[in-house]
């Protein structure tokens, strides 16, 4: 992320057998959301 910081929580929650039924990542400050977002971006696009 080139110089910027983020702090981020996974927060998932499973059913009764264990299987995952929800997956939240929450992540701070604005900037370090901005930088990762850029970074998917450009993985994505490079196909992967």
């Amino acid at each position: 992320m080139e110089g910027k910081y983020g702090i981020g929580v996974d927060i998932i929650r499973c059913d009764d057998a264990g299987r995952i039924v929800e997956f939240r990542v929450m992540m701070r400050p604005l900037q370090g959301i901005q930088a990762v977002h850029e970074q998917m971006g450009r993985s994505l696009a490079a196909g992967g």
